[in-house]
């Protein structure tokens, strides 16, 4: 059964992590005691008929999923390796050394286009470098160029995703553009960008592409659209020069927007302060919106409109940062993204309190934290700046974010700050002039790398610093890449001047650290799953380069995601686990669904995957599950009709030891069972609802 091998994999990767360099376990990071590395320069590249991994820039980043596996472009050479046709580059995937597997090669037969090949019509790469994985590692999307018959340079890239081994083209370069009156494709998509696409693990896309001929005019220009959706059913998402909110005209698209589970997107918008029948000023002419399959688009906020939180001051977007805040990994399966807003007017005092953190969603705008109010932790402190694009926002709602801070006894060698947790309950995690751990007498400097800061499901949280004092060596070990976890506190994942195993016995110093921040449509970031499995490229001073997963210790809780929905009586049913279970269901680990409707039959079920599926129409409640499922025994809710005092109840342990054929026994180490609430409600769609749904991961 897939999913069974999927947890499997998960299994297997964690214990080769554990084995691996286990010659340096007197060193203190995790990639000396644990890492795991995939490939280094030199490697015999599997299926490359001989050619080995080496050249320039030989491996970009990597695209991690949930089971463990990476997906990434290499750069090959030696034997077998070509200029015209050029087959240098192809897509690797595998979670280690020993099981990685030639996916593409440029070169090679383009998918779904008879008679054409991935490469330029000069003989260029024929693959790009930015290369996506869903989630839940069934599928991939990426760009290529093409060359063949009937190739020009109007139609010669193509973007392709899909099932491994059954890749067909999604959207290429020349082809009529959905949504439009005869208008073409015009972007290139030889080399797509992690950073203006999204990818989820229904296997549904997001890009943005220029617009050529047909219904394309001037002005007001309509010359670009944001698409989104799977192969064969795309959908436009916004288009340049749409007229919204009464007349007002799009008259430019952002750049980073974001996809979450659900297929939802979360796009900023700049609107003409010239045209339309309702021209914006400059004092509200920036917006951001949420649009939903099926659905369309829904403003969640606008320039100029009052910020909750405040006493009269309204939003503002000083320097056109709105884009940059709202990610690069701040978008959640609720429908909530995290944005850092300028604020004006009202109650605003000069620069004191003239910006703030809010979550946004349909729902509204909620204050996370104001400029000028109290950071806990720094006592006689106050926040003085947000960063731009160092924010984030898991599934959990906990947000994380980089800031500085002023006041008491700061001074710009203890300023910059990073703190961690649900909004009303922050922490701080990290101080410049901080200990810093692994080292000797060394302390936290400038936090540095907007690459390296990131959030997973788990709440932990990663980022790099600068080393100053203590065993410091300037040049030599004088930056680190930390991860902090809410549970089991600071980590070293690796120091710049580390000694690391790239080989059976063959040692390089790591001279730096990257990877990509970026969302991967489940509120993770592309390199680092929600079990904490962290992927990583080092450099070397020898210009080599290698890549590494490594595994951040974590005591795992429970966690919830998607949306409960809303009964006949207005009743959100919400299931929780009070822990997670171990493999030999000796400790406690029960299911309880509150706030069910009075009186009504019901059920709890589980399955292996997370889903965010419509029930039905219309309707509030999401399936969460994927299939398989499996039901446990029907009970009643018991409580009184028509109000939101019944509940249900499951036994986790009692019901799998009763139940030895259920799906999922026997249960392994790091196996994940997804939970949710099923129950009668006549007046609703289907005659039913659901809860919202919990993850809940085996111990050993």
């Amino acid at each position: 059964m897939q999913i069974a091998s999927k947890q499997w994999k998960s299994a297997v990767t964690l214990a080769a992590a554990a084995l691996c360099a286990g010659g340096l376990a007197r060193a203190q990071s995790l990639l000396q005691t644990s890492g795991n590395c995939i490939a280094h320069n030199g490697d015999v590249a599997p299926g490359g008929g001989g050619a080995t991994f080496g050249g320039s820039s030989t491996f970009d980043h990597m695209s991690l999923d949930e089971t463990g596996n990476v997906m990434f472009r290499a750069r090959l050479t030696g034997t077998g390796v070509v200029t015209n046709p050029n087959n240098e580059r192809a897509y690797y995937h595998g979670s280690t050394r020993a099981n990685l597997t030639q996916v593409i090669r440029s070169g090679d037969a383009a998918p779904g286009l008879p008679s054409l090949i991935l490469n330029t019509t000069t003989g260029g790469l024929g693959i790009g470098g930015s290369v996506r994985v869903s989630p839940d590692g069934d599928e991939a999307f990426w760009g290529g160029s093409l060359n063949g018959p009937g190739v020009v340079s109007t139609n010669d890239t193509a973007i392709f995703s899909g099932p491994w081994g059954s890749f067909s083209v999604l959207v290429r370069e020349g082809d009529l553009a959905v949504g439009t009156v005869g208008a073409t494709y015009s972007q290139s998509f030889s080399s797509i960008s992690h950073q203006p696409t999204g990818f989820n693990r229904s296997g549904r896309v997001l890009f943005q592409s220029s617009l050529t001929g047909g219904d394309v005019v001037t002005s007001p220009s309509n010359n670009a659209a944001w698409y989104s959706g799977t192969n064969g059913s795309l959908e436009m998402v916004q288009r340049k020069g749409d007229v919204v909110l009464g007349g007002a005209i799009i008259s430019a698209l952002g750049f980073i927007s974001q996809m979450n589970d659900s297929g939802q997107v979360v796009h900023d918008e700049s609107l003409s302060t010239t045209l339309g029948s309702v021209p914006a000023t400059t004092a509200n002419d920036k917006t951001l919106w949420i649009w939903t399959p099926g659905s369309g688009n829904t403003l969640l906020v606008r320039e100029g409109d009052a910020a909750p939180g405040t006493v009269g001051a309204s939003f503002g977007n000083t320097g056109s940062t709105w884009s940059p805040s709202v990610g690069p990994n701040a978008f959640n399966s609720s429908g909530t993204a995290l944005l850092i807003a300028s604020l004006f007017g009202g109650d605003v005092v000069g620069t004191t309190n003239d910006t703030a953190i809010y979550t946004v969603s349909t729902g509204g705008q909620s204050l996370v934290v104001p400029k000028g109010d109290a950071a806990p932790g720094t006592p006689g402190d106050t926040f003085s700046s947000f960063h731009t694009s160092h924010n984030t926002l898991n599934n959990a709602g906990r947000v994380a974010f980089k800031g500085t801070v002023a006041g008491g006894s700061t001074t710009t060698a203890n300023d910059e700050v990073l703190f961690a947790g649900l909004p009303g309950s922050l922490a701080l995690i990290a101080r410049e002039g901080d200990a810093a751990v692994g080292t000797v007498g060394a302390t936290i400097g400038a936090f540095v790398s907007l690459a390296n800061f990131h959030q997973n499901e788990l709440g932990q949280v990663s980022f790099m610093c600068d080393l100053v004092g203590g065993d410091t060596a300037v040049g030599v070990n004088d930056s680190a890449l930390y991860a902090w976890d809410p549970n089991t506190g600071m980590h070293l994942i690796g120091r710049k001047g580390d000694a690391v195993e790239v080989q059976p016995s063959v040692f390089k110093t790591a001279s730096s650290f990257g990877n990509i921040q970026f969302n991967n449509g489940d509120a993770n970031p592309i390199g680092w799953n929600k079990f904490g499995l962290y992927a990583v490229n080092l450099t070397h001073p020898d210009s080599t380069t290698s890549l590494w997963t490594v595994q951040i210790p974590s005591t795992p809780v429970p966690v919830n995601y998607c949306t409960a929905g809303t009964t006949t009586n207005a009743c959100t049913a919400t299931i929780s686990a009070s822990a997670n279970p171990d493999v030999a269901h000796s400790g406690a680990c029960t299911i309880s669904v509150a706030s069910v409707e009075g009186q009504k039959t019901g059920l709890i079920f589980y399955g292996f995957a997370q889903n965010n599926a419509s029930w039905c129409t219309p309707g509030s409640s999401f399936l969460c599950v994927k299939s398989p499922t499996q039901r446990t025994p029907s009970q009643n809710s018991n409580g009184t009709v028509n109000t939101c005092d019944g509940s249900f109840s499951l036994d986790w342990n009692a019901y799998q030891l009763g139940n030895p054929t259920a799906l999922g026994n026997p249960w392994i180490a790091g196996a994940v069972a997804d939970v949710q609430a099923w129950f009668r409600d006549p007046p609703a769609c289907k005659t039913t609802n659901l809860s919202n749904a919990v993850e809940i991961t085996y111990q050993p």
